[in-house]
């Protein structure tokens, strides 16, 4: 019975469901860092992720996809 009260409580609060989703993304992040870390960068090659020259590049093509998806309706 304590639990069914706890569950519904938590339930009722609308705040939980992102926090949730925060908590897990910043543990994502930490767990992905530690990953990358650990296999000392190399577990990509730099082919399939592209380098530091490649990352200007990107940053323009990506903010016009981004607005030719916005405007579709």
């Amino acid at each position: 019975m304590r639990r069914y009260r706890i569950v519904h409580a938590l339930g009722q609060r609308l705040w939980i469901l992102p926090s949730v989703g925060v908590l897990a993304g910043i543990l994502l992040s930490l767990v992905t860092v530690a990953i990358d870390r650990r296999n000392e960068n190399g577990l990509l090659s730099e082919r399939i992720v592209g380098n530091a020259t490649d990352a200007p590049r990107a940053g323009p093509t990506n903010a016009c996809q981004l607005m030719t998806l916005s405007r579709t309706r």
